[in-house]
């Protein structure tokens, strides 16, 4: 399931966060993300449905070099932001 971008499905918020809402209610309990997708747009859909839960949800969240060029060097500085899932 693609949320938070038009990348992959072209669905609208409401539509992704309807679709995580009810994966979630069906036993989900991981979600990955990262910053990449939709610039964080994605954390900030997960982050509202998160808020409306009292399921337990693990999230993997990748985070970028800060130069967000792929592979990173090994001790490369990274970009971290943990606002956007804020709960």
């Amino acid at each position: 399931m693609g949320i938070g971008g038009k990348q992959w499905l072209n669905g609208s918020d409401a539509e992704s966060m309807d679709a995580l809402r009810r994966a979630i209610e069906l036993g989900i309990n991981l979600i990955d993300t990262a910053f990449a997708y939709n610039e964080g747009h994605s954390e900030q859909l997960i982050a509202k449905v998160f808020a409306e839960t009292k399921s337990r949800v693990f999230v993997a969240k990748k985070i970028p070099p800060k130069n967000r060029v792929w592979p990173a060097k090994l001790r490369s500085p990274m970009s971290f932001r943990t606002t956007a899932l804020s709960t």
